[in-house]
């Protein structure tokens, strides 16, 4: 059994141990909060094990949560400001390790080059020679195939870095879950 399980029997009772108990980065402080109010050993188990046997349980925890709410919200918004700064310090590694194995100039400028130079090439061969009347040499349908195939896959290639890097970002519920905190925060409990 793992705390995120405790948490959701305990989120009826004590919505904002319960969250912490299921993904806040607090979870062993927490726990261990939350067996020593119910006079258990700190294991999920324990807790679980009491929650089930002993009805009034949950409303200790409740009157923990309506005790010391300013408390667990403050841990609960620091738990997710810890965790932005840690994806954010994760990130910049990331960018910093991208930009020391940087390419030389002409492995990256080849991409580029080719799709500048596609458009004006079909441009010339096919519009411009024949309108000055000069004679159009005969490509081959291979070199266009490949050069279109080229070009396709470095586009291809260009967008799903752009997604690897999107999704190198914090999670938007981390971002989500501070403002709901300070939502929280500024309601009362009943």
């Amino acid at each position: 059994m793992k705390w995120s399980e405790v948490g959701k029997d305990v989120a009826e009772a004590a919505p904002v141990i319960g969250t912490l108990l299921r993904d806040g980065a607090a979870v062993a402080a927490v726990g261990s909060i939350v067996a020593a109010v119910l006079a258990v050993d700190a294991t999920p188990q324990a807790v679980a094990r009491t929650i089930k046997r002993d009805p009034a349980a949950l409303a200790k925890l409740h009157a923990v949560e309506l005790e010391h709410r300013d408390k667990l919200i403050e841990l609960q918004v620091n738990a997710a400001n810890n965790a932005i700064v840690a994806d954010t310090r994760r990130i910049q590694a990331g960018n910093g390790r991208a930009g020391a194995t940087a390419e030389h100039w002409a492995e990256w400028l080849w991409r580029p080059l080719n799709g500048l130079l596609f458009a004006p090439t079909v441009l010339a061969l096919y519009v411009i020679l024949p309108a000055i009347h000069v004679h159009v040499p005969d490509v081959p349908v291979i070199v266009w195939e490949a050069w279109g195939a080229l070009l396709g896959i470095t586009a291809w290639r260009g967008e799903m870095k752009q997604r690897l890097e999107a999704a190198d970002r914090p999670a938007p519920r981390l971002q989500v879950g501070a403002v709901m905190s300070k939502i929280r925060a500024s309601r009362t409990w009943v």
